[in-house]
């Protein structure tokens, strides 16, 4: 009897050790797969900047890396082409190397990103003449180091090249003169037109910092596209030192009433039900508060049928979504108090109460706003309506409800 009990206890023990180890190589084959897969997306990561190295090396050898992007590296504060500037003063010899052109060959897309490179080095060269016709030269001189002028700089760099670079095949001075000449060209015929276009962006500028009437409606369009993706340290750049702007000065007007269902609603299949809001807003952005709901379960019965009278009565000044959107738009704006609420912790949601949609099912819901720690970016939201748990977006102060 005793060496059956025993027998059995071994038997017991073998079975937790063979399970054990069974688990133990199963968790060991995941982390060898995990590590695989990972090994795998880093070889097509590799993979990708290997081709588009080889991509930015054949628009230098192709002789697209000429005097254009000299002035786009200038201009930009050498932030697109400083890469391949570098690769084209320090390996010229890489254009006769029959391997790597048959390599550039097997890249593919290769075609397209030369097409779009030729737009870019064209677009750029024409922005160049226009901020130089435009901007103060005090302020084109900023991008050149040593405080030198723009023609000794060039001059200079123009001179190191002949001085380093060994002597360069004549294919290479081919697109040298055939792009001199056309830029020459596009100088002659363009600068009247960049001129009058110049002074016509700076009336219009003037106009709209200051305060003063746009009448061209074109115009009026152009300056609000402009004004939607510039933010102050733009604005500061692009002022002309003729007259300046303080930045609490920047006005943000907001039509109210011009309100479109956004893409996310439409995906969804929820249709306008209550847009509240009609003119133009002049938006200041101190006046940007939170409204929460008191605390405590029977508070809250006696005060939701106060703040919903109010609400109906138009006694609460709620936001639309055509404020949110330009919230989204201008985040600069956003209080940072908005992030953590009254309590120091982050805010799930804020409420613009003042558009409503309704769903397939017939329920009504609202759009608010967010903060996401993850992507340090303010996004936007669907959910229903109301809720007391989340704070709303108001204009102004409200006193006490009761």
């Amino acid at each position: 009897m005793f060496f059956a009990f025993v027998l059995f206890i071994l038997v017991c023990w073998a079975g937790f050790k063979i399970s054990t180890f069974a688990v133990q190589i199963s968790n060991k084959c995941k982390l060898y797969q995990r590590d695989f897969d990972l090994c795998v997306d880093e070889l097509k990561i590799a993979k990708s900047k290997y081709n588009q190295t080889f991509k930015n090396m054949y628009l230098i050898l192709s002789g697209y890396a000429n005097q254009e992007i000299r002035l786009n590296a200038l201009v930009a504060n050498k932030r697109d082409y400083s890469s391949v500037l570098f690769i084209l003063e320090r390996f010229p010899e890489l254009k006769s190397d029959k391997a790597f052109m048959q390599t550039l060959d097997q890249v593919p897309g290769f075609e397209a990103e030369l097409v779009e490179a030729k737009k870019k080095v064209s677009r750029t060269y024409r922005e160049y003449q226009y901020y130089r016709s435009v901007l103060p030269q005090s302020l084109i001189t900023r991008f050149l180091p040593d405080g030198s002028t723009e023609d000794s700089q060039l001059m200079h760099q123009e001179s190191k090249d002949k001085d380093d670079e060994p002597e360069q095949n004549s294919i290479e001075c081919e697109n040298t003169n055939r792009n001199t000449r056309l830029m020459a060209e596009f100088s002659e015929h363009d600068q009247n037109y960049q001129d009058a276009q110049a002074r016509k962006r700076y009336e219009r500028h003037r106009a709209e910092w200051l305060g003063e009437e746009v009448v061209d409606e074109e115009l009026k369009e152009e300056n609000t596209q402009l004004q939607n993706r510039a933010d102050n340290t733009a604005i500061e750049i692009m002022l002309p030192q003729t007259f300046s702007v303080p930045r609490n000065k920047f006005r943000h007007k907001i039509d109210l009433s011009n309100h479109r269902i956004p893409q996310e609603a439409i995906d969804l299949g929820w249709t306008l039900h209550k847009h509240i809001g009609k003119g133009v807003l002049d938006l200041d952005p101190s006046k940007l508060e939170l409204f929460y709901a008191p605390r405590g379960n029977f508070y809250e019965l006696v005060w939701l049928p106060f703040f919903l009278h109010k609400l109906k009565k138009g006694k609460i000044p709620i936001l639309n979504d055509s404020v949110l959107d330009y919230l989204l738009d201008h985040p600069e704006i956003i209080p940072e108090s908005w992030k953590t609420g009254r309590d120091d912790k982050l805010v799930t949601r804020i409420d613009f109460l003042g558009t409503e949609y309704r769903s397939p099912s017939g329920e009504i819901h609202v759009r608010g706003i967010m903060w996401n720690a993850l992507t340090r970016k303010w996004e936007s939201y669907g959910g229903k309506s109301i809720s007391i748990q989340f704070p709303l977006a108001i204009y102004g102060k409200v006193g006490s409800l009761i």
